[in-house]
């Protein structure tokens, strides 16, 4: 809440002009920027085996080149490619790998696998998916 008004205060600073709202702020960022849609399910108490074989399967077929480039997965949604993320620290240099992974589509669209947890009571396997649509105006 507190970053929404400093945000408004900051749009409204002239009192003499009309009073700005978030749907002006959203839409004027909307149309520089693109709208980014984003959402994400987290699947809780996943077996680690299982879960680990389902990250290994991925992997083996971002590695192989063999994800099904090409696949259409819906409208707009055809499988561009993958990878596996790992995380450079900018200041240390130190190196994360094996932080997800990353199916890629031609729309820019993209599904994020991550897989978290101790193990001893399963693991959290977040699943989002993200999307940039900069065509859209209101």
């Amino acid at each position: 809440i507190l970053c929404w008004l400093s945000i408004l205060a900051f749009r409204n600073q002239d009192p003499t002009k009309p009073l700005v709202g978030v749907r002006e702020i959203n839409e004027d960022h909307w149309r520089r920027y693109g709208r980014h849609f984003y959402t994400r399910c987290d699947y809780e108490g996943v077996e680690s085996d299982a879960a680990d074989r389902m990250f290994d399967h991925i992997r083996g077929e971002i590695a192989d080149k063999s994800l099904a480039q090409g696949v259409k997965l819906g409208e707009g949604w055809t499988v561009a490619g993958g990878e596996e993320y790992r995380y450079v620290d900018p200041i240390d240099g130190s190196v994360a790998e094996k932080q997800g992974l990353i199916i890629t589509f031609d729309n820019g669209g993209r599904i994020v696998f991550r897989l978290s947890g101790t193990g001893s009571a399963g693991e959290l396997l977040p699943l989002q998916t993200q999307r940039l649509d900069d065509a859209w105006v209101p």
